[in-house]
């Protein structure tokens, strides 16, 4: 039949020798459905295209001729030139006529569209899966589109397709089937509502974004969306960008070099959209994303509220490779089952001790049950290989990443085992445990040493001496921290008196209980002398046994535990 009019094609028409394969296996799998599945009943005429359970056909050639060139029977439409124009309108002619196939009563309709060659859309937009929909979900009439070529289809459009719910974009393969965009807007962009469809077997170059999860205000939800066998590349923003994973959401076996932001963003929002309550049930697998903008992959809600989470989330067997920020960036709330495994990262971000390998952030004190089982890698510009801060449980085990200022900057409640401090030639070893954020070992904790230089250095001012140690005492030499310092106290003018003391106000504020502190006497030019001490949650008072004397120099050392 003619493309010109827009009606339905028959698939054994135009290029026979082309589509004859095609053929017989349609008339195969139509007569397997003939005899073991009836569908609707009788017809008037009785016949077997609509025969019931009661009613056998005759199966005669035309009958059978007739059947196969119906469009409600084989439900393919083929864009080649012959049957459809290989034009944009062409294409939405034969979306527009697979969607309008009638569908029963449990089916809602759509159909499979075939491109067999390249073709240039020019500056429209092709709307895949609209036509009879009223809410953009289960409403619409869901259509395969097969882009079954080796070459590109070129488009300036903005978006350049756009995919409602249950339909999908196929490709021959992601090497040799390629969308190539020069818009400003996302190449595909998948429409909200929206859910259960799938984009595969794509090479996707230019764009804003490769692939948009669109959202607007009443819900962001994409739900069950597969993203598989893609090379995304040279989108001047992010490559995969997503309002939301939302439920069952699948990426797997993807490709991402030169974004212009990150290869995967998730939570971005710039439809007055909001996040959906619970984003779940979701998996990244088996991707490689390289020479990312920002940063590898990002978690993180535009705008939070506590009602926002995250769980039974997997990324799984990942590799980022050169990094302009962070690695991997996750701030959101969770309250369990969020997993990272196997997660490679290779070269440097763009800015030396700035950025870390693991950066996960918590949100409302709200991040819980967290993991990270498996990191290899390096990057000397790195500040951290992970940086997390957790409310309960979370777990950093096999971490082997080396060259960075520092292997770990650890807050809350996070296990760490199995993980070696980094071996690169100038790397400082060490893990770093925030201030009032304790990390809890159940079991024993060995160590080589202890030191305390996250705290802030003490100053003179610290520190106030009685009128026992002369009237122009002072105290100089300070050095360390709250957890153990050092000073020299100088007595001088006149008044020197027993038992003189020094207290020491806690420069970064109350311990919340009372430390354990140890003070002595370690050297100066006066007579080594005991002292006792009597420390609170923000002060420790130490008086000297004794009487100092005047000119004479008296070092005081001090360590501190919490408790």
């Amino acid at each position: 039949m003619s493309g010109a009019t827009g009606s339905a094609p028959a698939c054994g028409h135009g290029s026979a020798l082309k589509h004859a394969r095609v053929a017989a296996l349609v008339v195969c799998a139509f007569l397997f459905a003939a005899f073991l599945r009836p569908t609707r009943g009788v017809s008037a005429g009785g016949h077997w295209s609509r025969w019931g359970a009661t009613s056998w056909p005759a199966l005669d050639a035309a009958t059978i001729s007739k059947e196969l060139t119906s469009g409600g029977a084989n439900s393919i439409f083929w864009v080649d030139g012959t049957n459809y124009p290989l034009t944009a309108a062409g294409l939405q002619n034969a979306i527009n006529d697979a969607e309008a196939l009638p569908g029963d009563s449990t089916v809602a309709g759509g159909g499979v569209v075939i491109v067999t060659r390249p073709l240039a859309l020019g500056a429209t937009t092709i709307n895949v899966g609209f036509t009879g929909a009223t809410s953009g979900n289960n409403d619409g009439k869901p259509v395969t589109l097969l882009l079954w070529f080796y070459g590109a289809i070129t488009t300036g459009a903005n978006p350049g397709f756009n995919l409602a719910t249950r339909s999908s974009m196929q490709g021959l393969n992601s090497r040799h089937t390629r969308i190539t965009s020069t818009s400003a807007g996302p190449v595909i962009q998948i429409t909200s509502p929206a859910e259960n469809g799938a984009i595969t077997n794509l090479r996707i170059e230019g764009g804003a974004q490769a692939i948009k999860g669109r959202g607007n205000a009443a819900t962001t939800d994409v739900p069950g969306w597969l993203l598989e066998d893609l090379f995304l590349e040279s989108q001047t923003g992010n490559a995969i960008e997503l309002t939301s994973m939302s439920g069952r959401f699948h990426i797997n076996r993807v490709f991402t070099n030169a974004s212009g932001g990150a290869a995967l963003r998730i939570g971005v929002f710039n439809n007055g959209e909001t996040l959906p309550g619970t984003n779940e049930n979701a998996a990244v697998t088996n991707s490689f994303f390289q020479n990312c903008g920002t940063k590898g992959i990002w978690v993180e809600a535009d705008h939070f509220t506590a009602t926002q989470q995250m769980v039974s989330t997997v990324f799984d067997n990942i590799q980022i490779s050169t990094p302009a920020h962070d690695a991997f960036w996750f701030k959101m709330i969770s309250p369990g089952g969020v997993s990272v495994r196997n997660l490679q990262i290779f070269d440097n971000p763009s800015a030396a001790n700035r950025y870390d390998g693991v950066h996960v952030e918590n949100v409302f004190g709200k991040l819980r049950g967290f993991s990270l089982t498996g990191l290899f890698g390096n990057g000397t510009q790195f500040k951290y290989a992970v940086n997390m801060n957790c409310t309960g449980q979370c777990v950093v085990d096999n971490a082997q990443m080396n060259g960075q200022t520092a292997a770990y900057l650890l807050a809350g409640d996070v296990r760490l085992s199995n993980s070696p401090y980094p071996a690169a030639a100038g790397a400082t070893a060490s893990a770093t445990f925030a201030e009032q954020l304790p990390i809890t070992f159940t079991k024993l904790l060995q160590v080589q040493r202890l030191r305390a230089s996250q705290g802030t250095a003490l100053l003179a001012a610290d520190f106030t001496l009685s009128a026992g140690w002369g009237t122009t005492s002072t105290v100089t030499s300070v050095t360390g921290t709250d957890q153990a310092w050092q000073i020299t106290v100088n007595s001088s003018g006149t008044g020197q008196a027993a038992n003189p003391t020094i207290t020491l106000s806690f420069h970064d504020g109350t311990w919340t209980n009372a430390p354990i502190t140890v003070s002595k006497m370690v050297g100066g030019s006066g007579i080594v002398t005991a002292l006792t001490e009597a420390p609170t949650d923000t002060t420790n008072e130490i008086t000297f046994q004794g009487t100092p004397v005047a000119g004479k120099t008296y070092i005081i050392s001090s360590i501190a535990m919490g408790r």
